[in-house]
C-alpha cells in the first residue's frame, strides 16, 4: 500500500523538546522538575509534551514510593524503535531498521563496573547484577546492594531460574561495603533509596529505573510471583538497552582526565534550586542529579552541590553541621562584565554588591539560592 502521509512518529519526535525528551528518558527515568531543569522550559510546557509522548504510548508514568506526590516518566525505547522501524519501512521496504552488529564495535579495555542499588537488595538489584553478568558474558561487572539488606527473596531466585541463572547462592550486602569503591555507572532501582543515595567516589554516571518493589505487591509469595515475572521482564529489557549503550558511548562522561577537573564543593539548602540556579544563569551542565546531592560542570570545573542529607552535610563529631555561605567562592572570568551583570539582572540573579574595581579588573559577587557566592571577574585592559 502506497504511503500518502507520514507515520505520526516522525511529526511526535520531530519536535526538537519532545526528542530531547526522549533523549533524556532514554538515560534515566525523571520527574518532571528533574526534566524542566534539564532541558531549561517551564513546567507546564514540558507537561504538555509528555501527555504527547503518553498518548502515542512511547512515555508513560508511575507515582513514587518514596513521595506520593511524585511522578516518575520513562521512555519506551523498543517502541520507538518499532514505531521509526515502520515508519521506514512504510517509505520503502528496504529500509528496515536493523540492530548493528556487535562485531563493529571496538572491544574495550577494561570491563565496566556497574552497582545496581535498591533497599532491601533482595529482589530487584540482585536481578540486574544477575542479568547484566549473564547477558554480557562476564564482559560487564556488576555488583549490588541495599540501604536495609534483607534475606534474598525465594521469587526472585525462582523467576531467574526461569531464565536459566541460578542466584540461589548469593547473598544480599549493605551499600557501606562499596561505599569507598569506584564505579563507571550506579543505578537505583528503589524510589526510596534515590532519595538518601550517598555520593559515591570518582563521580560514576548514575541513572534511576523507578521499579516498584514486587514482593510488596501482596500477601504470599504465590501471590506476588506474577509481579516478579513483570519485573524481572522490565528489568532484562532495560538491561538490553545498558549494554548497547555500553558498547557505543564513553564509560564516563566528559572525555576530560581526572587530573584536568577541579572539583569545588558547595553545601546548599536546595539541591534542585541550586541545579537551576546554575545550568540557567551561567551555563552548567548537569551531571549526577538526586534530590540529596547532584553535580554540574562548566568546562574543566566541576561543582559538588550537597544538600543537607547528602554525606558532606552530616555533622561533626563535635555536633556542627556544615552550612551553606561563607566569603569562599568560585570564580569565573567574563569578557564583559557590564553585560553579564545586566543579563543577571533581568533574569532575577541577586548581586551581593557593587563592581568593585582593583589593578588586576573588576568583580562583582552573585549569589545563589543558599547564599554561596560566585565571582564574576574581568581583566584589567593590557597596557
Amino acid at each position: 500500500m502506497e504511503a500518502t502521509q507520514p507515520p505520526e512518529i516522525l511529526g511526535l519526535l520531530s519536535d526538537p523538546l519532545r526528542w530531547q525528551l526522549v533523549a533524556e528518558l532514554g538515560r534515566s527515568d525523571r520527574r518532571v522538575g528533574e526534566l524542566v531543569q534539564l532541558v531549561g522550559k517551564p513546567q507546564n510546557v514540558v507537561s504538555y509534551h509528555l501527555a504527547e509522548l503518553r498518548n502515542a504510548g512511547v512515555a508513560s508514568a508511575r507515582r513514587s514510593s518514596a513521595d506520593g506526590r511524585d511522578i516518575y516518566y520513562r521512555v519506551d525505547l523498543f517502541r520507538c524503535r518499532d514505531l521509526l522501524g515502520e515508519a521506514g519501512r512504510s517509505l520503502h521496504a528496504a529500509l528496515s531498521l536493523a540492530p548493528t552488529p556487535s562485531d563493529d564495535v571496538e572491544p574495550r579495555r577494561a570491563r565496566p563496573r556497574l552497582l545496581f542499588l535498591c533497599t532491601g537488595n533482595s529482589a530487584r538489584s540482585q536481578i540486574a547484577e544477575a542479568l547484566v553478568e549473564h547477558e554480557s558474558a562476564g564482559t560487564v561487572e556488576a555488583r549490588s546492594a541495599g540501604s536495609h539488606p534483607k534475606p534474598l527473596h525465594p521469587n526472585a531466585v525462582r523467576v531467574m531460574a526461569e531464565r536459566g541463572v541460578d542466584i540461589a547462592g548469593r547473598r544480599t550486602k549493605s551499600l557501606t561495603r562499596f561505599a569507598s569503591s569506584q564505579f563507571d555507572r550506579v543505578i537505583t532501582l528503589c524510589d526510596k533509596l534515590r532519595e538518601i543515595c550517598p555520593e559515591l567516589p570518582g563521580a560514576p554516571i548514575a541513572a534511576h529505573w523507578s521499579i516498584a518493589d514486587p514482593a510488596a505487591a501482596g500477601e504470599s509469595d504465590e501471590a506476588t510471583y506474577p509481579v516478579f515475572q513483570h519485573v524481572a521482564d522490565e528489568i532484562e529489557s532495560r538491561v538490553a538497552l545498558l549494554l548497547a549503550d555500553l558498547r557505543i558511548r564513553p564509560l564516563k562522561g566528559p572525555a576530560m582526565a581526572d587530573a584536568d577537573i577541579v572539583n569545588v564543593r558547595y553545601l546548599v539548602d536546595d539541591v534542585a534550586a541550586c541545579i537551576d540556579f546554575y545550568t540557567r544563569h551561567f551555563g552548567f551542565t548537569v551531571g549526577i542529579s538526586s534530590p540529596a546531592f547532584a553535580d554540574v560542570t562548566r568546562g574543566n570545573l566541576r561543582l559538588l552541590l550537597s544538600g543537607p542529607q547528602s554525606s558532606a552535610g552530616r555533622a561533626m563529631t563535635d555536633g556542627e553541621r556544615p552550612c551553606p555561605g561563607g566569603w569562599n567562592r568560585i570564580h569565573l572570568i567574563v569578557d564583559d562584565l557590564d553585560r553579564e551583570i545586566a543579563r543577571l539582572t533581568a533574569e532575577g540573579v541577586r548581586l551581593r554588591n557593587e563592581v568593585v574595581t582593583g589593578p588586576g579588573g573588576a568583580q562583582v559577587l552573585a549569589v545563589d539560592p543558599s547564599g554561596n557566592l560566585v565571582e564574576l571577574f574581568q581583566a584589567a585592559a593590557a597596557s
